[in-house]
């Protein structure tokens, strides 16, 4: 497929780690180079960009029409966040169908003044999806309902409070940034970890986000390695976490343990697993994990897939 015109990603060879041609800009959003945008270059337009098919072991050189002159940030579903910088229109890409869903303009512009992440409920093309953008580095929160019309807008929430009962009369605002900065969803609620001490429920109403604080019991110790990294995903509508332990302080691009663990949060514990069955997961460098089907995606069931900071790498953890 190398070099192939502008037409949807095919399907078999999903998954995919996406790469620019161009460097990436700061909150993991790509864009056109200024100069060329304001000039109306059309050649940097058309530059191709490179995926990796992880089932097929195989690189792919596409040109994508889709993100021309737009910012565009990762989500764990799949689905790209898109913003155009002239027109402030928002939206959810599907690579793969280039289905469309419209969102509320970015009017506050949010999006390119801020590092953020982005996840969502359930199914972008599910009635009850709520698409959530995360402040990573303030406690302040937007989220949106997918085609709800054009009169809907973004709706800005900030979530520390250091008052009696509110989320910072029990831990530090740094905290709750780096916690937040990995929110997933998992069966139709936002969840993020404090430290491993504290889960951080997230839900949404007709009355606006409400989070629910659950202390959870102390994980399992690995006296080795002082330095780890803590990835969150969703599997069949379940919360795990893929934690990363590396040998050295200075050498967190190393890994020299994994460890995957279930939240039980009736138990009020992280569980761990020795085993995930016929699913894969994948976790990259920004701390987005994913769960696939290993057969389904051709990949070796029973396995951790990850990233290395720094490195092109990929590499394979049997559990």
């Amino acid at each position: 497929m190398k070099g192939t015109e502008d037409s949807a990603l095919d399907r078999s060879f999903s998954p995919l780690l996406m790469f620019g041609q161009k460097h990436p800009r700061p909150h993991g959003t790509n864009a056109e180079d200024d100069e060329a945008t304001k000039r109306g270059d059309d050649e940097t337009a058309k530059d191709p960009l490179f995926f990796y098919s992880i089932s097929r072991r195989r690189s792919v050189c596409k040109i994508v029409d889709d993100l021309r002159d737009h910012l565009y940030w990762t989500t764990p579903g799949g689905w790209l966040l898109m913003a155009h910088p002239g027109s402030r229109l928002t939206f959810l890409w599907n690579p793969f169908t280039r289905q469309r869903i419209g969102l509320p303009p970015d009017t506050e512009k949010f999006l390119t003044r801020n590092p953020v992440r982005c996840a969502f409920s359930h199914e972008p093309t599910d009635p009850a999806c709520v698409v959530l953008v995360v402040n990573r580095a303030d406690t302040v929160l937007w989220y949106c309902r997918p085609g709800a019309g054009a009169a809907a807008e973004w709706s800005e929430h900030g979530y520390y409070q250091a008052d009696a009962g509110g989320l910072g009369a029990h831990h530090g605002r740094d905290d709750l940034i780096h916690g937040m900065s990995l929110v997933t969803a998992a069966g139709g609620k936002f969840y993020a970890s404090l430290l491993g001490a504290t889960v951080l429920t997230l839900e949404f109403s007709p009355a606006g986000p409400a989070f629910t604080e659950t202390p959870i019991a102390e994980q399992s110790c690995h006296p080795m390695y002082r330095a780890w990294s803590l990835h969150l995903l969703e599997s069949r509508g379940e919360l795990f976490s893929v934690s990363l332990y590396h040998p050295l302080m200075e050498r967190c691009d190393k890994v020299a343990q994994i460890v995957v663990r279930r939240l039980n949060l009736p138990a009020r514990a992280w569980v761990e697993v020795d085993a995930i069955g016929d699913r894969a997961f994948l976790v990259d460098a920004a701390r987005f994990g994913a769960s696939v089907g290993a057969e389904e995606a051709g990949l070796k069931g029973n396995c951790v897939y990850y990233l290395r900071r720094g490195e092109k790498g990929l590499y394979v953890y049997d559990q």
